[in-house]
């Protein structure tokens, strides 16, 4: 009898767990604005809450090296005070972050949505000279020259009328 109690109990433990296994976002998914985000972007967390519940007001965020913590709770955010379903956290150095929508007061290690962020190196950008400031710096180098032929023919015009 002992060992079919025991079945019992560990059957009904294996069905209590499956729920907090499938639960691993169980408020909601995350997602970021821009999807693929390089180093230059302004980044932005965005939260979707799944059917039925709340919607969550963010009210800070932090970088602990490779973590991102945003800090939310499920209430209407007030007037002026943190932001409905989303988070700004600016621009990240290229890498691979960890990020974490969760509240100050999870005591009971409540599953909160999570999610992976790579942020790509930004390409270089490089300004192209504009028209006019190529036609500028012609203009300049080009009066340069003749100034300098100007002094030069005029060195060799005084220098040949002392020789005579």
């Amino acid at each position: 009898m002992a060992p079919r109690l025991f079945t019992l109990f560990v059957g009904l433990g294996l069905l209590w767990s499956v729920p907090g296994l499938s639960a691993q976002n169980q408020y909601g998914t995350l997602s970021f604005s821009p999807s693929n985000p390089t180093s230059n972007d302004f980044i932005t967390v965005i939260f979707t809450p799944y059917a039925g519940e709340p919607d969550w007001c963010s009210l800070s965020s932090t970088v602990f090296g490779n973590e991102v913590r945003i800090i939310a709770f499920p209430v209407e955010c007030a007037p002026g005070y943190g932001t409905k379903n989303a988070a700004a956290i600016g621009r990240l150095p290229a890498g691979s972050y960890q990020v974490i929508w969760t509240f100050t007061d999870n005591f009971s290690h409540v599953p909160v949505p999570t999610a992976q962020l790579t942020v790509a190196y930004a390409a270089v950008q490089v300004q192209s000279t504009s028209l006019i400031a190529l036609v500028m710096l012609g203009l300049g180098i080009i009066l340069i020259g003749l100034s300098s032929m100007r002094a030069n023919y005029s060195l060799k015009r005084t220098a040949a009328g002392r020789l005579r």
